[in-house]
């Protein structure tokens, strides 16, 4: 079981074909495998239209 805890929310427009490129850091809590979820949202839609999930083991 995951529990979501919102790390940052930056807000970035992108044009079409348009790349971001950004370095993004973080602290786990913990050990143990983790998972680091980005959503994408398109202006006008309420729920994203494409994810990323990243999986993590967390070793001490």
């Amino acid at each position: 079981m995951w529990a979501d805890e919102l790390i940052g929310e930056i807000p970035i427009r992108l044009s079409h074909n348009e790349t971001f490129e950004r370095k993004f850091v973080f602290s786990a809590r913990g050990n143990g495998t983790q998972k680091l979820r980005f959503l994408l949202y398109k202006e006008d839609l309420e729920e994203p239209y494409r994810t990323l999930h990243i999986i993590i083991d967390v070793s001490g």
